[in-house]
Protein backbone atom coordinates (compact mmCIF):
# COMPACT_ATOMS: atom_id res chain seq x y z
CA UNK A 1 0.00 0.00 0.00
CA UNK A 2 1.32 3.42 -0.88
CA UNK A 3 0.31 6.48 1.11
CA UNK A 4 0.87 9.86 -0.49
CA UNK A 5 0.49 13.03 1.55
CA UNK A 6 -0.68 16.07 -0.36
CA UNK A 7 -0.75 19.62 0.95
CA UNK A 8 -3.65 21.71 -0.29
CA UNK A 9 -2.56 25.16 -1.26
CA UNK A 10 -4.09 28.22 0.37
CA UNK A 11 -5.37 30.95 -1.94
CA UNK A 12 -2.83 33.72 -2.61
CA UNK A 13 -2.55 36.04 0.37
CA UNK A 14 -4.39 33.66 2.74
CA UNK A 15 -2.79 31.83 5.64
CA UNK A 16 -2.55 28.05 5.13
CA UNK A 17 -5.14 25.95 7.01
CA UNK A 18 -3.91 24.25 10.17
CA UNK A 19 -4.49 20.71 8.92
CA UNK A 20 -4.72 20.93 5.18
CA UNK A 21 -3.09 17.62 4.23
CA UNK A 22 -4.99 14.75 2.68
CA UNK A 23 -3.73 11.19 2.58
CA UNK A 24 -4.37 9.32 -0.62
CA UNK A 25 -4.03 5.57 -0.45
CA UNK A 26 -3.30 3.56 -3.54
CA UNK A 27 -3.50 -0.22 -3.41
CA UNK A 28 -0.24 -2.12 -3.29
CA UNK A 29 0.47 -4.74 -5.88
CA UNK A 30 -0.10 -8.24 -4.49
CA UNK A 31 2.91 -10.49 -3.95
CA UNK A 32 3.94 -12.50 -7.00
CA UNK A 33 1.59 -15.38 -7.67
CA UNK A 34 -1.26 -13.98 -5.57
CA UNK A 35 -4.43 -12.34 -6.77
CA UNK A 36 -5.70 -9.11 -5.25
CA UNK A 37 -9.32 -8.77 -4.18
CA UNK A 38 -11.16 -6.46 -6.55
CA UNK A 39 -13.39 -4.65 -4.05
CA UNK A 40 -15.47 -3.20 -6.88
CA UNK A 41 -16.67 -6.75 -7.61
CA UNK A 42 -16.28 -8.55 -4.25
CA UNK A 43 -19.80 -9.35 -3.05
CA UNK A 44 -18.96 -9.93 0.66
CA UNK A 45 -17.47 -6.42 0.82
CA UNK A 46 -20.73 -4.85 -0.38
CA UNK A 47 -22.89 -7.03 1.89
CA UNK A 48 -20.76 -6.29 4.97
CA UNK A 49 -20.51 -2.59 4.23
CA UNK A 50 -24.26 -2.26 3.69
CA UNK A 51 -25.03 -4.30 6.79
CA UNK A 52 -22.64 -2.27 8.95
CA UNK A 53 -23.92 1.08 7.70
CA UNK A 54 -27.60 0.11 7.93
CA UNK A 55 -27.13 -1.31 11.44
CA UNK A 56 -25.10 1.64 12.72
CA UNK A 57 -27.64 4.17 11.45
CA UNK A 58 -30.60 2.18 12.76
CA UNK A 59 -28.95 1.61 16.13
CA UNK A 60 -28.35 5.32 16.59
CA UNK A 61 -31.98 6.17 15.82
CA UNK A 62 -33.45 3.32 17.87
CA UNK A 63 -31.33 4.14 20.91
CA UNK A 64 -32.22 7.85 20.73
CA UNK A 65 -35.93 7.44 20.03
CA UNK A 66 -36.80 4.16 21.76
CA UNK A 67 -33.90 3.32 24.13
CA UNK A 68 -33.58 -0.03 22.35
CA UNK A 69 -30.51 -1.32 20.49
CA UNK A 70 -30.41 -2.99 17.10
CA UNK A 71 -30.20 -6.51 18.56
CA UNK A 72 -33.29 -5.95 20.70
CA UNK A 73 -35.11 -4.43 17.71
CA UNK A 74 -34.35 -7.49 15.57
CA UNK A 75 -35.75 -9.74 18.28
CA UNK A 76 -38.91 -7.64 18.69
CA UNK A 77 -39.40 -7.55 14.91
CA UNK A 78 -39.07 -11.32 14.50
CA UNK A 79 -41.25 -12.12 17.51
CA UNK A 80 -43.86 -9.73 16.16
CA UNK A 81 -44.03 -11.90 13.05
CA UNK A 82 -43.45 -15.29 14.70
CA UNK A 83 -44.77 -15.24 18.27
CA UNK A 84 -43.88 -18.37 20.20
CA UNK A 85 -40.40 -18.91 18.75
CA UNK A 86 -37.74 -20.16 21.15
CA UNK A 87 -34.33 -18.57 21.71
CA UNK A 88 -32.48 -21.16 19.65
CA UNK A 89 -34.85 -20.72 16.70
CA UNK A 90 -34.57 -16.95 17.00
CA UNK A 91 -30.75 -17.10 16.89
CA UNK A 92 -30.80 -19.45 13.90
CA UNK A 93 -33.37 -17.40 11.97
CA UNK A 94 -31.60 -14.07 12.48
CA UNK A 95 -28.03 -15.37 12.20
CA UNK A 96 -27.19 -13.83 15.58
CA UNK A 97 -24.98 -15.51 18.15
CA UNK A 98 -26.95 -17.46 20.78
CA UNK A 99 -25.22 -15.70 23.69
CA UNK A 100 -26.05 -12.27 22.22
CA UNK A 101 -29.69 -13.33 21.80
CA UNK A 102 -29.87 -14.72 25.36
CA UNK A 103 -28.44 -11.52 26.84
CA UNK A 104 -30.85 -9.36 24.84
CA UNK A 105 -33.81 -11.57 25.81
CA UNK A 106 -33.02 -11.14 29.51
CA UNK A 107 -33.01 -7.35 29.06
CA UNK A 108 -36.26 -7.38 27.07
CA UNK A 109 -37.92 -9.55 29.72
CA UNK A 110 -36.73 -7.20 32.52
CA UNK A 111 -38.22 -4.25 30.60
CA UNK A 112 -41.54 -6.08 30.34
CA UNK A 113 -41.39 -6.28 26.54
CA UNK A 114 -41.45 -10.08 26.25
CA UNK A 115 -42.74 -13.00 28.27
CA UNK A 116 -41.16 -16.42 28.37
CA UNK A 117 -43.77 -19.17 28.45
CA UNK A 118 -43.27 -22.89 29.00
CA UNK A 119 -44.07 -24.87 25.83
CA UNK A 120 -47.07 -27.11 26.61
CA UNK A 121 -45.83 -29.88 24.32
CA UNK A 122 -42.26 -29.90 25.66
CA UNK A 123 -41.76 -28.44 29.15
CA UNK A 124 -38.02 -28.00 28.50
CA UNK A 125 -38.69 -25.48 25.74
CA UNK A 126 -39.41 -21.82 26.32
CA UNK A 127 -41.67 -19.95 23.92
CA UNK A 128 -41.05 -16.22 23.55
CA UNK A 129 -44.00 -13.86 23.13
CA UNK A 130 -44.35 -10.10 23.00
CA UNK A 131 -46.23 -8.42 25.81
CA UNK A 132 -48.73 -5.62 25.06
CA UNK A 133 -45.96 -3.14 25.86
CA UNK A 134 -43.54 -5.03 23.59
CA UNK A 135 -46.05 -5.17 20.72
CA UNK A 136 -46.74 -1.42 21.01
CA UNK A 137 -43.01 -0.62 20.93
CA UNK A 138 -42.44 -2.99 18.04
CA UNK A 139 -45.21 -1.29 16.04
CA UNK A 140 -43.67 2.16 16.59
CA UNK A 141 -40.21 0.93 15.68
CA UNK A 142 -41.51 -0.94 12.66
CA UNK A 143 -42.80 2.25 11.06
CA UNK A 144 -39.32 3.80 11.44
CA UNK A 145 -37.65 0.66 10.04
CA UNK A 146 -39.98 0.52 7.03
CA UNK A 147 -39.40 4.22 6.36
CA UNK A 148 -35.64 3.65 6.37
CA UNK A 149 -36.04 0.69 4.03
CA UNK A 150 -38.16 2.78 1.68
CA UNK A 151 -35.45 5.46 1.52
CA UNK A 152 -32.76 2.81 1.00
CA UNK A 153 -34.70 1.37 -1.94
CA UNK A 154 -35.33 4.78 -3.52
CA UNK A 155 -35.01 4.54 -7.30
CA UNK A 156 -35.57 0.78 -7.44
CA UNK A 157 -38.60 -0.38 -9.40
CA UNK A 158 -40.81 -3.12 -7.95
CA UNK A 159 -39.40 -5.69 -10.42
CA UNK A 160 -35.83 -4.66 -9.46
CA UNK A 161 -36.72 -5.05 -5.79
CA UNK A 162 -38.06 -8.54 -6.50
CA UNK A 163 -34.87 -9.51 -8.33
CA UNK A 164 -32.71 -8.16 -5.49
CA UNK A 165 -34.68 -10.05 -2.84
CA UNK A 166 -34.51 -13.22 -4.92
CA UNK A 167 -30.74 -12.90 -5.21
CA UNK A 168 -30.33 -12.22 -1.49
CA UNK A 169 -32.39 -15.34 -0.70
CA UNK A 170 -30.16 -17.37 -3.02
CA UNK A 171 -27.08 -16.06 -1.20
CA UNK A 172 -28.61 -17.11 2.13
CA UNK A 173 -29.31 -20.57 0.72
CA UNK A 174 -25.71 -20.77 -0.51
CA UNK A 175 -24.45 -20.19 3.04
CA UNK A 176 -24.76 -23.96 3.52
CA UNK A 177 -21.98 -24.31 0.91
CA UNK A 178 -19.67 -22.16 3.06
CA UNK A 179 -20.69 -23.61 6.40
CA UNK A 180 -22.23 -27.10 6.38
CA UNK A 181 -23.78 -26.44 9.82
CA UNK A 182 -25.64 -23.43 8.45
CA UNK A 183 -29.32 -24.27 8.04
CA UNK A 184 -30.86 -22.85 4.88
CA UNK A 185 -33.28 -19.96 5.37
CA UNK A 186 -36.78 -21.23 5.83
CA UNK A 187 -39.81 -19.23 4.87
CA UNK A 188 -41.22 -19.55 8.38
CA UNK A 189 -39.10 -20.50 11.38
CA UNK A 190 -39.96 -23.43 13.57
CA UNK A 191 -42.15 -22.21 16.42
CA UNK A 192 -41.73 -23.51 19.94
Amino acid sequence: MTIVSQQSEAPEGAAPAASSSVSVVSPAAPPAGQMAIDFDRYVPFYLNTLSNKISAGASKIYLQEFRIGITEWRILAVLGAFDGMNAQGLAAYTGMDKSVVSRALRGLEKQGLIDVAIDRADHRRRALVLTEKGRALRNKMQSVALGREQRLMDGFSEPERGVLIGMLKRLLENMALLDPDEAPLRRRPRIG
